[in-house]
């Protein structure tokens, strides 16, 4: 498979990247694009700075520190920044955050603040501690709630906010401002599972799961993934599973995995929280982490159609191991024996393969992959 991919994208890589988002403030330096401290909050105890390690995007990104476990208000927008966009052409904010030393639990909000709503949640996620100093992507609708506030309040900010449990030390990088639209989500990227045949890209059913092809029912291309629970422990089953998933996909280079995925409210009685576990081996442990459906607590909408889910995990994790089995698990509310969801179009973003030499290179390869997948 990332054989197949290699050779598919080598033209595209000598090119340029793919890009599915239109960014908005990158905060590239001391200025940070208008934002600031707002004088009447809660202010970090080590005030904003630009941060140039490592950025998320361009050449830096908004850093700060805090050591309390108070609620706090970080930076906001400036005046008149709601005029500049036209917010209802995309579907989704998106941001990146990063947090040296997370610890215990933690709650990190965008907010939307106006004379109609003074704390309308944007997006928010836990930080975890397994993401320490490594970038995650928040994201939140674009609601018709939310346009509303920001086209016709009489005054309106948009606000970072952060509190945790613990007395702590930690700092807070902001970075990759962006908007995304569902439609460029279809062409992003690297796609890596599009079920597109009964194969089904190598995914395979387990004790409590079947898996099959429906082509009915898919966001793009012939088919998409149908996942049934039939057995389950509790409110617990997992489904599906891909081993070996480790040469699907330039895992290290890349941090999030973004999948389509319909549910329906009368299947699941308005409660599924759809997660990945990436189980990776090393030479003398393994570890299993489980990825939250958009960070937070991992629900998703049960409407019966077709939404983008982002599956945020660290390139880090890859360093060193020699095998990778993923898996989709459920929870629910009592048991999910006999109800069933769709998967489709599993594509790896930021979309970063290895330099074109090394593609070419791979390519007699990767015209092997092709003719045994055949």
């Amino acid at each position: 498979m990332k054989r197949l991919i290699l050779a598919a994208l080598a033209a595209a890589v000598t090119a340029c990247a793919v890009n599915a988002d239109e960014l908005i403030y990158g905060y590239d330096d001391a200025g940070f694009d208008g934002w600031y401290v707002r004088a009447d909050g809660v202010p970090a105890e080590q005030p904003p700075e630009l941060g140039t390690n490592m950025p998320s995007q361009g050449e830096g990104y908004v850093s700060m520190g805090v050591e309390s476990n108070m609620y706090y208000t970080l930076i906001r927008t400036q005046e008149g920044f709601q005029s500049t966009v036209l917010w209802e052409a995309f579907d989704r904010i998106a941001f990146d955050v990063r947090l040296s030393n997370p610890l215990g639990w933690n709650h990190f909000a965008l907010l939307c603040r106006s004379n109609t709503n003074w704390s309308y949640t944007v997006a928010s996620s836990q930080i975890y501690s397994t993401s320490s100093d490594a970038w995650v992507t928040v994201r939140g609708p674009i609601t018709a709630e939310l346009t509303n506030y920001l086209y016709s309040s009489a005054w309106v900010y948009f606000e970072f906010a952060f509190l945790q449990s613990e007395t702590n030390t930690t700092r807070i990088d902001i970075d990759n401002f962006r908007l995304e639209s569902d439609t460029n989500l279809l062409d992003a990227g690297i796609l890596v599972y599009g079920f597109n045949t009964n194969a089904l890209d190598g995914w395979a059913g387990t004790k409590r799961g079947a898996l099959t092809m429906d082509e009915t029912t898919k966001v793009e291309g012939t088919a998409s993934l149908r996942l049934e629970i039939t057995n389950a422990i509790g409110n617990w089953a997992n489904p599906g599973f891909r081993n070996p998933a480790i040469d699907d996909a330039p895992w290290e280079l890349n941090s999030n995995l973004v999948a389509w995925i319909r549910a329906s409210d009368t299947v699941w009685s308005n409660s599924l929280r759809p997660y990945l576990v990436f189980g990776l081996t090393y030479a003398s442990t393994s570890f299993a982490y489980e990825i939250n459906a958009d960070g937070g607590d991992g629900h998703i909408t049960l409407d019966d159609q077709w939404h983008p889910y982002s599956f945020a995990y660290d390139p880090a994790w890859l360093s060193n191991a020699t095998a990778l089995n993923l898996s989709f698990q459920v929870t629910t509310v009592g048991s999910p024996v006999g109800k069933y969801y769709h998967v489709d179009d599993v594509r790896l973003l930021p979309g970063i393969v290895p330099e074109p030499v090394a593609a070419a290179m791979l390519a007699l390869g990767s015209l092997v992959a092709l003719r045994r997948r055949r």
